[in-house]
């Protein structure tokens, strides 16, 4: 009788807890992502954005690359004059920030409520910058 009543709670908080083990999994990968592609572009200040994009993709991890949502530099460069970005000189600070979707994780409800009062969790992740100092 107890463990009828006990199991559907202990089962509810097991899959909350795989959910949120998913969700902390995608956000340390794209913690470690944004950092590899902003050292990447530190030490390359003469890539256009396409190449870092092209970067941030190639080692998503375990992340699926179809699922960045944005991969923005800043400063930006577009194209290149001559061989030089006119917009990054060493000494400068770069900035990558890659925002990632996961609604293909979530297998538990993403709304919550009762008539008006509802929650929604989000389906994508936090953004996540890194900012560093080009050689």
């Amino acid at each position: 009788m107890e463990f009828a009543l006990t199991f559907p709670v202990l089962l509810i908080l097991l899959l909350v807890a795989v959910q949120f083990a998913l969700i902390v999994m995608q956000y340390y990968s794209l913690i470690s992502v944004t950092g590899d592609t902003t050292r990447w572009l530190a030490i390359r200040p003469d890539t256009v954005d396409a190449n870092v994009v092209a970067y941030a993709r190639a080692n998503a991890m375990t992340l699926a690359p179809s699922r960045f949502t944005s991969i923005t530099t800043s400063p930006s460069c577009p194209t290149l004059v001559g061989t030089r970005c006119t917009s990054r000189s060493p000494g400068d600070v770069v900035s990558v920030e890659i925002r990632y979707d996961i609604g293909n994780l979530l297998f538990l409800p993403t709304t919550y409520g009762f008539g008006a009062m509802t929650v929604n969790i989000p389906r994508t992740l936090p953004p996540y910058r890194v900012s560093v100092m080009m050689e």
